[in-house]
């Protein structure tokens, strides 16, 4: 293949990969506010291609969006009805919004109502939660499924890439003491290593040979590299959170892989001397010590804050806010707690035993759906992601990736598994 010809197959991921590294630069911890109308520009440039390819948008949601929102400097207007507007022309656009939306739509507009009636208007949660679904209906084939994963991996190569040549910016030097562990000058660890930890799954489900992707060896390597430098870097974040649903989500995939045992005791054992190097160089100083002291000076102590939510929403005056909650911002306002740290904590209080059933039921649809060819990337993935929800709000606040990636397995659970029973009536034909 000569040069023009390769240009034409890889120039969008040589598009991206530019926009990408001039993030990486616009992102400088010690540099001020980007001026607004570089941000605009920025922005118009990131979903350029999703005009000519408007499947193209839900990837560019997670990569571009989750960059801005959740890494160092905000590269793109962090005003969000401007990324709703830019949704809800795409879908018009290409026309497509098709039945499993609606229906989606159906079981979100509970949660808007209820919002709404307790003139709770939130747009973290309004308009983002809205948003991932127009997104997701654009996801129509198994290419559109590829990019949207790979979205994912790149976006935590690229967060952990920023995290780990900015530290010293945003981490204060520790000691092996543990009264000297301490952390300052972060974004909100948690939510970053929601993010760090998402990519990595995927990166682990790639190489456990799970997904049912194109195999190449560039793709081998990148997944390899972006495990390896999120390993790093959740360690050092040192959100328990992130690290507890990426381990016990990891450990599912790698049991439950057709690998060889050969290549299953490889995997092991390269982690074993990796996470054995990080322990001789004291890197697990600061997570150990977060383990080992859950209170309120290390961000912990979420047990007590959802003790104290449930004991006090027992009490509410009438049966209509056992059925339909208190609100979600009554729920955070709730005690001295600000967050519940726990969207079914919330799911609960929020908008009461309906909105708990109707949010438990969203979360586990996917295994509802899954067969046993993609069984292990659903069950991990969603295990993952009710981790999340157990530790984080990221559905009730808003995390466009985390929700991204909840459609991603819904959709590689319903498409891959109609892919393979359409191969199998094929071969049964021929």
């Amino acid at each position: 293949m000569d040069f023009v010809a390769w240009f034409r197959v890889n120039r969008l991921f040589i598009y991206y990969g530019f926009l990408l590294l001039v993030a990486f630069f616009l992102m400088d911890p010690s540099r001020e506010q980007i001026p607004l109308s570089i941000r605009f520009a920025y922005m118009l440039f990131c979903f350029a291609p999703v005009v000519v390819r408007p499947s193209l948008l839900p990837p560019t949601l997670v990569l571009f969006c989750g960059l801005s929102k959740y890494s160092f400097i905000s590269v793109m207007p962090d005003t969000n009805n401007i990324y709703l507007l830019i949704t809800l022309a795409v879908v018009l656009y290409k026309q497509r919004v098709p039945y499993r939306s609606l229906r989606y739509f159906f079981f979100y507009g509970f949660f808007v109502i209820v919002s709404l009636l307790y003139e709770d208007y939130d747009e973290k949660f309004i308009l983002w939660g809205g948003m991932a679904i127009l997104a997701a209906s654009l996801i129509s084939d198994k290419d559109d499924l590829q990019t949207c994963w790979l979205s994912f991996v790149v976006l935590s190569l690229f967060l952990s890439a920023l995290f780990l040549t900015h530290m010293d910016t945003f981490m204060t030097e520790y000691g092996s003491q543990a009264e000297d562990l301490t952390r300052s000058n972060w974004i909100n660890p948690n939510t970053f290593g929601s993010l760090i930890s998402c990519g990595a799954l995927m990166c682990v489900l790639y190489l456990m040979n799970h997904l049912s992707f194109e195999r190449t060896r560039f793709l081998n390597v990148l997944c390899s590299v972006s495990l390896a430098l999120c390993f790093i870097t959740l360690v050092f974040n040192a959100s328990r959170g992130a690290f507890f649903s990426f381990t016990i989500s990891s450990v599912i995939a790698i049991l439950l892989s057709k690998e060889r045992v050969g290549t299953k005791i490889s995997f092991v054992v390269v982690i074993i001397l990796f996470v054995g190097w990080m322990f001789y160089n004291n890197v697990f100083d600061l997570l150990l010590y977060r383990m080992q002291n859950d209170n309120f000076e290390t961000g912990g102590a979420r047990t007590t804050i959802w003790a104290v939510k449930l004991d006090l929403f027992s009490h509410v005056d009438s049966y209509h806010q056992y059925l339909f909650g208190i609100g979600r911002e009554a729920c955070s306002n709730l005690g001295r707690f600000i967050s519940t740290h726990n969207d079914f904590v919330t799911a609960l209080i929020g908008y009461g035993i309906i909105g708990l059933l109707l949010f438990s039921y969203i979360i586990v649809y996917p295994l509802l759906k899954v067969n046993r060819q993609n069984f292990i990337v659903v069950f991990s993935t969603i295990i993952f992601i009710i981790v999340e929800c157990n530790v984080l709000e990221p559905f009730f606040r808003g995390n466009i990736v985390i929700i991204m990636l909840y459609f991603f397995v819904l959709n590689y659970a319903l498409q891959i598994g109609n892919l393979v029973n359409e191969e199998l009536e094929e071969d049964l034909i021929s």
